[in-house]
């Protein structure tokens, strides 16, 4: 958010999604003062997720993409979705409605069906995208 520094405004969405990651008041502070962080200071105020070495970067990215393309995708797309949903509102009747349809969608899949089975025998899920 170093955009002061040159003075003008952040562009891309910075005044939309940086309040809604790190707060209001953390998110001024950056846009108005410019300044840049520590990695460790990124991952405590929510910024960033993980701090990894950069040595491990690649590796560690991999490995959170490998998880995650075995993952049930109908249902991460379907929660990925009402996470940005809940956002845009302040509703939240309407947000129980909207993960009350995920759900129904959600448990009709073959990922649904497997994810307790593989539970009850005591082995990892293979989930199928369907």
């Amino acid at each position: 958010m170093s955009y002061v520094n040159v003075g003008i405004v952040p562009g891309d969405g910075g005044c939309y999604y940086l309040p809604r990651i790190i707060g209001a008041a953390r998110a001024l502070d950056l846009i108005w003062t410019g300044r840049t962080m520590a990695a460790q200071e990124a991952l405590q105020m929510g910024y960033v997720s993980q701090v990894v070495p950069p040595d491990q970067l690649m590796d560690t990215v991999m490995a959170y993409a490998r998880k995650l393309a075995k993952g049930p995708q109908v249902a991460m797309e379907l929660a990925k979705r009402l996470v940005y949903e809940g956002l845009e509102t302040n509703n939240l009747f309407k947000e129980l409605r909207s993960a009350e349809h995920a759900m129904t969608i959600a448990r009709a899949t073959e990922d649904a069906r497997e994810g307790p089975r593989a539970w009850a025998e005591k082995r990892r899920p293979q989930f199928k995208g369907k």
